[in-house]
C-alpha cells in the first residue's frame, strides 16, 4: 500500500495545484496562479451513420464549427441531400454566432464550398430518378426551408448555384406545400429574384393561381405571425419592385 503524500510532496512530485474563482480554472505555476485556458473540443469523424451524422451536425452549435466539419462530413456516405439540407439550415440558424468579417468570408468558406458542390451533386442526381420513384426531389418542406436559407445568404455568391435546382423542386412540390411553406417561399422569390427570373416567372404563379395567396395570408393572419409577417413582406417587396405582378399580389 503506498504512502500518503502531503501537499508539498506532491507538488515537488510535479503535480500542480488547481483551483477555480468566479467559474475559472487556474493552476499555480512558477510561483503563482495562472489561468488555464479552456481547449476547445475536437470535432469528431463524421459518421456513416445517417442518424448519427445528423447528430454530430446538430451538436455543432457554432457556424464556424459546422464549417469545418463539413469539410468533412460532405465525403461521408450518409450525407444525402436531406442531411445537406438540414446542414445549410442549421447554419441560417447559428448565423448570429459569425461576426461581420467572418460572414465576409463566409462564401470563401472550404466548408460551405463543400456544402454547395455537394448538394448541386445530390440535387442533380435527383433530376435524374424524377418521376421514376419518391427518391426525387427535396419535397415541399425542405425546399421552403432551403430557399430560406439562401434568401437570408442571398449576399453570399456561392450559395447563388443552388437557387435554380432548389427552386425547381419547389415548383414540383408547391401543390403539396403547407401555408407556411407558401410563405417561406414567397418571401425568398422576393430576396431571390435578382438571382435568377425562374422564381418571379415559374415558382411564385404556384404560390398565387386560383387565389390560393389570399387563403394562405388569412390562415397565417390567425395561425402564425411569423409566417405572416413573412408573407407581408414579400409581397410588399415584389408589389414595389416588379409592377406586372401587382395584378396578381394582394395588397394587404
Amino acid at each position: 500500500m503506498g504512502a500518503y503524500l502531503s501537499l508539498e510532496e506532491q507538488v515537488d512530485r510535479g503535480e500542480k495545484r488547481k483551483k477555480r474563482r468566479r467559474g475559472r480554472a487556474y493552476e499555480f505555476e512558477d510561483g503563482e496562479w495562472k489561468f488555464v485556458q479552456k481547449k476547445t473540443d475536437e470535432l469528431p469523424s463524421p459518421s456513416e451513420d445517417r442518424s448519427s451524422l445528423l447528430m454530430q451536425l446538430e451538436e455543432t452549435s457554432k457556424a464556424q464549427r459546422l464549417l469545418t466539419f463539413l469539410e468533412a462530413a460532405v465525403h461521408s456516405p450518409a450525407l444525402d441531400k436531406f442531411v445537406a439540407a438540414r446542414a445549410l439550415c442549421l447554419l441560417t440558424i447559428q448565423r448570429p454566432s459569425l461576426n461581420n468579417e467572418e460572414l465576409i468570408r463566409l462564401g470563401s468558406q472550404p466548408g460551405l464550398i463543400a456544402l454547395v458542390a455537394k448538394m448541386e451533386e445530390l440535387l442533380k442526381r435527383s433530376d435524374d430518378v424524377k418521376g421514376e420513384s419518391d427518391t426525387g426531389g427535396l419535397g415541399p418542406r425542405w425546399s421552403a426551408l432551403v430557399l430560406q436559407a439562401l434568401a437570408v445568404f442571398k449576399d453570399v455568391p456561392v450559395l447563388h448555384k443552388l437557387v435554380v435546382p432548389v427552386a425547381e423542386d419547389a415548383a414540383i412540390a408547391a401543390a403539396d406545400m403547407n401555408n407556411q411553406q407558401v410563405a417561406l417561399c414567397v418571401w425568398a422569390v422576393a430576396e431571390l429574384k435578382e438571382v435568377s427570373r425562374l422564381l418571379q416567372d415559374n415558382l411564385l404563379p404556384l404560390m398565387v393561381q386560383n387565389n390560393r395567396i389570399l387563403g394562405v395570408r388569412a390562415y397565417l393572419k390567425v395561425k402564425a405571425p411569423f409566417e405572416h409577417s413573412l408573407l407581408k413582406q414579400g409581397i410588399l417587396k415584389l408589389r414595389r419592385d416588379v409592377p406586372y405582378l401587382r395584378d396578381f399580389l394582394p395588397v394587404h
